[in-house]
């Protein structure tokens, strides 16, 4: 139960024309308060229109207060006013207010909306490939749900990532278009822009990176974080361990395919490439795992991860156990 402060000696105690015992069982409408829900037409005013709800400052739901749309609050939509009444008050499939809010040059770089003008629904203003009302009308799906993604109808790049929004959207990379809401649709640290370098909303495989797919080259490196290596070959060096393997595991130089620099590939001395024996592995960062002088590369003088004949044991100071190194 509502309860309000009235005036006790005044039938009218927010002087809007209405009686308060009108406002309390009939419009339910606060009358301590001309405009009980500050629209901008006061209660008596949306009651004897009967087009507006004066508990709901936007009756129709587009986003513009009534009194807004009522400019000149008679009750009537007049010339250059939208309906409050009607979401959509010029029928182009686009609501008042979206209109109302891109007919501003704050937002507008090519072109402006009039939501009395219900050509402009059909119009690309922006020159981006997508008409206004279909840049009304795009969704993205979140799971199970779908939710509501419109681009600016009145600037071509809306997320300015260097692709025009229509493009985006009918972009096919492989995994199909590109965000146009987000500058970096796959998260890896390179603008859409960047990796669709042409901008024509496909993937040439073997020059650009893939702006849907975060790891283009899949050697466990995002592409943004491929500044030295490259982002379109996973194993840089040309040995047989990617460079998400070199950097985030075994801490090797990607760019370098001997990184301890003792005449063995970082590969052979994991047990990988051209090892024999993958039994038989030596430490990639240190040039004489065994310590005894010798290089892991002069013991292991044929490069093939064995221990042959006539080859000292990189992994053993005392090779054949005479007590001397």
């Amino acid at each position: 139960v509502n309860t309000y402060q009235s005036n006790p000696l005044e039938p009218d105690s927010d002087g809007d024309g209405l009686l308060d015992e009108f406002e309390v069982t009939t419009s339910l409408t606060d009358p301590t308060q001309p405009d009980s829900d500050g629209d901008g037409l006061t209660d008596e005013e949306e009651v004897s229109s009967g087009l507006t709800d004066p508990n709901n400052p936007d009756s129709d739901g587009d986003g513009l207060w009534d009194g807004t749309e009522d400019a000149d609050r008679d009750g009537h939509q007049d010339f250059l006013e939208t309906d409050p009444e009607v979401f959509d008050t010029d029928n182009d499939g686009m609501d008042d207010g979206w209109e109302v809010l891109y007919s501003d040059e704050t937002w507008c770089v090519l072109g402006r909306l009039d939501p009395l003008n219900p050509a402009d629904g059909a119009l690309d203003i922006d020159g981006d490939g997508l008409t206004s009302v279909e840049e009304y009308q795009l969704t993205i799906a979140e799971g199970e749900e779908t939710i509501e993604a419109p681009t600016i109808p009145c600037h071509p790049d809306t997320d300015a990532d260097g692709v025009l929004d229509g493009v985006e959207v009918e972009g096919d990379y492989g995994l199909g278009g590109t965000d146009p809401n987000n500058p970096d649709t796959d998260d890896d640290g390179l603008l859409d822009g960047t990796e669709d370098s042409d901008g024509d909303g496909e993937w040439l495989q073997g020059v650009e990176t893939d702006p849907t797919n975060p790891d283009t080259d899949g050697d466990g490196l995002v592409d943004g974080a491929e500044v030295t290596t490259d982002p379109l070959d996973p194993t840089t060096d040309g040995d047989a361990l990617t460079d998400g393997q070199e950097v985030l595991v075994l801490g090797t130089d990607p760019l370098l395919e001997d990184s301890d620099g003792d005449g063995l590939w970082d590969d052979l001395e994991v047990g990988l490439g051209a090892d024999t024996d993958p039994g038989s592995q030596t430490l990639p960062l240190d040039p004489d795992t065994d310590g005894d002088g010798i290089p892991d590369g002069i013991e292991d003088w044929n490069h093939d991860g064995a221990v042959d004949v006539e080859e000292t044991n990189p992994r053993l100071p005392d090779s054949d156990g005479d007590g001397l190194l």
